[in-house]
């Protein structure tokens, strides 16, 4: 995320007309390691502070997690641990949560863009089902509106031929749900 002002955020605005899509990477921004995984809180202000810029002009927002699927994220890098990642991911969403629980129900939460890993992989399809589980588990847990936040799920990859092979809706969601995917052909 560029450098946030009210101009800036109104003339993004206009160019998206009806919502807001901050494509949040937080990889960088983690202050402190196991067990708290805190966030630093000036990044987490930024967000919210962009965020509000979008609601304040009757906007509709999402928030995700953005390019950290290539990093901490990717169940194929080499000495990847599950268990440590989404103890991660839960604290990550927990506080994204907290900071923006009680926004209006025009924010909208997205588990993750593009999450990486060989799309073929019944088991990083399953990742992806328990990245989805672990963030609804974390919104709900912090409070605010998030029980009945739209969250919007992916499929492995992202893309559109990959989108529904393997998803699974967390079990006892109740949340207002969207998949989404990525269409980039005839580009590719």
């Amino acid at each position: 995320m560029g450098p946030s002002s009210r101009s800036l955020a109104v003339f993004s605005f206009h160019k998206a007309e009806q919502h807001y899509y901050l494509q949040v990477t937080w990889k960088d921004h983690f202050i402190s390691d196991a067990p708290d995984y805190t966030v630093d809180p000036s990044w987490l202000q930024r967000v919210s502070d962009v965020v509000d810029y979008a609601l304040t002009n009757d906007l509709f927002a999402v928030v995700n997690v953005h390019h950290d699927s290539w990093s901490w994220l990717n169940p194929d890098v080499a000495g990847f641990d599950a268990t440590q990642t989404l103890d991660k991911f839960y604290r990550l969403w927990f506080q994204i949560g907290t900071a923006l629980g009680c926004k209006s129900s025009k924010l909208a939460f997205e588990t993750i863009n593009e999450p990486s890993g060989d799309a073929s992989n019944p088991a990083n399809g399953q990742f992806v089902n328990d990245l989805h589980a672990t963030m609804v588990k974390a919104v709900r847990d912090a409070g605010g509106f998030n029980k009945d936040r739209v969250v919007l799920l992916c499929g492995l990859g992202d893309r559109h031929d990959t989108a529904t092979a393997f998803l699974q809706v967390p079990q006892n969601m109740t949340n207002p749900w969207a998949l989404t995917w990525h269409m980039y052909s005839p580009c590719e």
